[in-house]
């Protein structure tokens, strides 16, 4: 009946609008968003923070297993796009190759890429061992990397490497505490296997993904000591559509959204998504 006097009087109905947002590799919903998920609480938007395969705060992340990871979040992708006439995209790091994948498999009304690791491995000390690492070993793809890993990488290296990638990150003093915090029990079991399901959820996706015509912004931090800005433009060159933006940062590292620029980035983010500037800016206490 409701449907029958719209017609009749020619009304339209309001437009469903979702936001699903995908953390990245060994994080959770509430890592790398810093005060993201409260801002779109206090305005009322409707979004989704889907908790990836082995990530949860009682789970085994040694159980990560990139299949399962994509699978179930396509799932719960499709069933969120079922319930939403309008669906926003955002994804960090790990979070950006799966929102891409994501928009290329069931599509997306806007994008959002923060640091999306199409590639990975920076230019400082502790992560240009890695580079070496594989150079030495000839391994030329993710792939390859992933078998290099499974064979000749000790346990006790990829411990430490997450834990003075931990200590050097760039965030705020608070922030820096929380990273700590949430890293430091995955820190004490992590198997390879972990890393090498990584590499093959990048390799799927890089291999299956199309070009997409969607609005989209991608950020990338110049200093991003874990994915290289040549990462940020690989995806820049997926989008056909002229409304694209890539935004090359300083000052940060690979976190974003929790450094000194995230008040501000968080505003530029949703006035992409939703317009009306001056409904986004932060209140001051």
């Amino acid at each position: 009946m409701i449907k029958f006097i719209r017609k009749i009087f020619k009304l339209k109905e309001k437009q469903r609008v979702g936001f699903f947002i995908v953390h990245g590799f060994l994080g959770n919903p509430k890592t790398g968003f810093g005060d993201l998920p409260e801002r779109l609480k206090r305005n009322k938007i409707d979004f989704y923070m889907p908790q990836l395969q082995a990530h949860g705060a009682n789970d085994d992340i040694n159980t990560f297993n990139y299949k399962e990871c994509l699978n179930k979040v396509e799932v719960e992708y499709q069933m969120f796009k079922k319930e939403h006439d309008v669906v926003y995209l955002l994804g960090y790091s790990m979070g950006g190759v799966i929102a891409g994948h994501l928009a290329s498999m069931y599509g997306a009304d806007k994008l959002v890429l923060i640091a999306p690791a199409f590639k990975y491995g920076g230019s400082n000390k502790i992560t240009s061992k890695i580079g070496d690492f594989f150079k030495a070993h000839k391994a030329k793809n993710e792939d390859e990397m992933a078998d290099v890993l499974e064979k000749n990488l000790k346990q006790e290296d990829a411990a430490k490497f997450l834990s003075e990638f931990t200590e050097q990150e760039k965030v705020e003093p608070s922030d820096k505490i929380k990273l700590s915090q949430d890293y430091s029990d995955k820190l004490k079991k992590i198997k390879i296997t972990v890393f090498t399901n990584f590499m093959r959820l990048v390799s799927t996706v890089k291999k299956n993904m199309r070009n997409l015509d969607i609005p989209t912004r991608i950020y990338i931090s110049e200093h991003d000591d874990i994915v290289p800005v040549d990462a940020a433009f690989y995806a820049f060159d997926k989008i056909t559509n002229t409304n694209k933006r890539i935004h090359i940062l300083s000052k940060v590292g690979h976190r974003v959204l929790v450094s000194e620029l995230k008040d501000e980035l968080i505003t530029e983010i949703l006035v992409f998504l939703y317009g009306k500037a001056k409904k986004w800016q932060k209140k001051k206490n």
